[in-house]
Order: C-alpha cells, then sequence, then structure tokens
C-alpha cells in the first residue's frame, strides 16, 4: 500500500519530515513469513525533499496476503519533527480490505 506525503510548495533548499507506521487493527510482521502478519515494511523513516524534486514522496506499506478470513483491518501513519515545512494533516490511515 503507498501512503502519499505531498508538500504544498518544493523547498528552495531541504526539507524533511519523519513517519512512523503504528498497527491499528493490522498485525505487524518483518516479512509474510511471520504468522498472523499483515503489514511489513519499515516502521519508521525520514522523508527528504530537495529544491527541483517532485512534491510527493511516499511511505510504502507491504501489505502480506493470507487466506484466513477476517474483517478489515487498519494501520496509522503518523508525520513529525518537521524541518523545513509545515504540518498540516499529521495522521493518515490505511485500510486492508479482507479479500477471504
Amino acid at each position: 500500500m503507498i501512503i502519499p506525503v505531498t508538500v504544498s510548495d518544493i523547498p528552495t533548499g531541504t526539507a524533511s519530515v519523519t513517519f512512523t507506521v503504528t498497527p491499528g487493527s493490522a498485525t505487524y510482521g518483518k516479512n509474510a513469513r511471520v504468522a498472523g502478519a499483515d503489514i511489513g515494511g519499515k516502521q519508521s523513516g525520514t522523508l527528504t525533499w530537495t529544491s527541483g524534486g517532485t512534491r510527493t514522496k511516499n511511505v510504502t506499506i507491504p501489505v502480506w496476503p493470507d487466506t484466513v478470513h477476517e474483517g478489515n483491518e487498519t494501520f496509522t501513519v503518523t508525520i513529525a519533527t518537521p524541518n523545513g515545512v509545515s504540518i498540516v494533516r499529521a495522521t493518515g490511515t490505511g485500510t486492508i480490505i479482507d479479500d477471504d
């Protein structure tokens, strides 16, 4: 799943934010082999923009397939620690739609 993070203007220098992925009803597992895991990937990191770059950076959350019938599950991506930008919307929620 791709969560876009967009700045309103491309910075004239360098700007960055940190992100944290928090499982809600979804379960984190480092890889798809972890029993019961729904999502994986980096649990935190930094997104950096430079002048001349694009306005949008992505946080990519791998969604692990399973064959267990379960309801939709969620996780949250939180943006913090702005450097050179201000945060308008600090959280986003990803929803994994059950396909079993």
